[in-house]
């Protein structure tokens, strides 16, 4: 079920979805949406369920470093396929004048990649967690350049 082929491909499916969930098809889509609030099949997008299948069907390996056939996600070098689901995302909320509607398509978004990421058969728990603490960490931490060995001190020495 898992091919590198797939994963090579995953960084031009990803720049469809973005176009798709934050680009202008999603500003016509709020605007339809408004409309035709009782049709449930016209507010859809697939992108979510797209995002859930790419983020199951991907070899999950972090650390595995995979040079792209093609241009990667523009601005961004992903190291796997993994970074290339979630790097775009976090992205976006490092923007200060983010949009609280992207804050909520990107929390959906990564809903729908840690549900996928929770149904793939290759995660393992000595991949997920570094990844997970790698991923959140800047944002708890500051800026992940600041957790360098001499990071320990500042918590030491905090009063708290």
């Amino acid at each position: 079920a898992m091919s590198l082929p797939f994963d090579r491909c995953v960084p031009a499916m990803l720049d469809l979805i973005h176009q798709d969930v934050f680009g202008e098809a999603s500003v016509i889509k709020e605007v339809q949406n408004v409309e035709k609030r009782l049709v449930k099949e016209a507010m859809g997008s697939k992108s979510l369920d797209s995002l859930e299948i790419i983020a199951r069907s991907i070899l999950f390996k972090p650390s595995l470093v995979s040079i792209p056939a093609t241009e990667p996600y523009p601005g961004f070098f992903h190291a796997s396929p993994v970074h290339a689901l979630v790097t775009p995302l976090l992205e976006r909320l490092r923007d200060p004048d983010v949009a609280p509607s992207t804050i909520g398509k990107v929390k959906d978004c990564l809903n729908r990649i840690a549900l996928g990421f929770s149904h793939n058969t290759s995660a393992t728990y000595k991949e997920v967690l570094p990844f997970v603490f790698g991923t959140v960490s800047p944002f708890v931490y500051g800026n992940s350049s600041s957790l360098s060995k001499d990071g320990d001190d500042d918590l030491e020495n905090s009063d708290d």
